[in-house]
């Protein structure tokens, strides 16, 4: 079976990083895509050392939110820098800690909601 999963990065050199890097794992349909000026970044979070695990896998707690409340679309880590691009793509459900691990590697962000095994 696969999973499908989608990641957000600042630039288009980290999404196109993450598209050649997830080639040696067991996936299709990857794309690179930049992202609608309409997305909703309150439920992105970024994928940290420790986010996922063995047996299951988890959010760190405490994760804070990509964009906590009105309409700014940056990470104040990030400075000004804006989530510009999206890489989608099916994983092979034995290889998404080794995908999540790509992501986390390239600094990437998910939706909290659909991270894989997160609970």
């Amino acid at each position: 079976m696969t999973t499908s999963m989608q990641a957000y990065f600042f630039t288009e050199n980290d999404a196109e990083d993450v598209r050649m890097k997830l080639q040696k794992l067991k996936v299709q349909q990857v794309m690179v895509d930049e992202i609608p000026g309409h997305t909703d970044y309150n439920l992105l979070i970024p994928l940290q050392s420790g986010s996922t695990g063995s047996g299951g896998g988890s959010v760190i707690p405490g994760a804070v939110p990509f964009k906590e409340g009105g309409d700014e679309e940056t990470d104040p880590a990030a400075g000004s820098r804006k989530l510009n691009h999206i890489v989608e793509f099916e994983v092979d459900d034995s290889e998404i800690e080794d995908a999540l691990t790509v992501i986390q590697e390239n600094n990437g962000y998910m939706d909290k909601n659909t991270i894989p095994g997160a609970e």
